[in-house]
């Protein structure tokens, strides 16, 4: 559970087959071997002021985002498609031609307002970019040495920036 956000954290059991051949893998909820980096946020402010709950479980999921860099092979895939088993779409008739067409050069993601359009629940891209997304966890204790704080929204674009990565902002509703 979520006590900052209200969020409830035990979700229905994932059906059988719903993503076809997908590979399923569980991490324990543990930061090791991060635990250099979670001291180094414990140092900087805390923005969600949580006690540092909130860092806590973004570096768990960005430990979660490194792994599946590290251990899916996308050799046979021209995108991948990354979404937080937490969301729902409000609209499902999405235009996946249009959104494949953009992710093909850009990180395409939803808006969200205060971030430049960027949200870090779900994206869409080519392989190259999906790997630097992924692997965002290296761009911590860079981002909140620079910036004091940090958040999930402000590290991805922090990441797509450095690398010269534009991100497309699209509208699909999410909750």
């Amino acid at each position: 559970d979520n006590v900052r956000t209200g969020e409830k954290g035990l979700l229905p059991k994932i059906p059988e087959k719903i993503f076809c051949n997908a590979r399923r893998f569980y991490l324990k909820s543990e930061i090791k071997p991060y635990d250099y980096i979670f001291d180094e946020l414990k140092k900087h402010q805390d923005s969600h002021k949580d006690s540092y709950k909130s860092y806590h479980n973004l570096l768990l999921q960005l430990r979660m985002l490194n792994y599946a860099k590290d251990n899916i092979s996308f050799d046979d895939y021209d995108y991948v498609v990354c979404f937080r088993d937490d969301i729902f779409f409000k609209n499902p008739d999405l235009n996946w031609n249009k959104i494949l067409k953009v992710a093909s050069r850009y990180f395409v993601t939803t808006t969200y307002g205060w971030n430049k359009g960027v949200a870090d629940r779900f994206f869409v891209s080519n392989i190259n970019t999906a790997k630097a997304a992924l692997g965002r966890i290296d761009d911590v204790i860079k981002f909140v040495k620079k910036n004091d704080y940090i958040t999930g929204e402000q590290l991805i674009y922090f990441t797509l920036s450095k690398l010269g990565i534009d991100i497309a902002a699209y509208p699909i509703k999410i909750f």
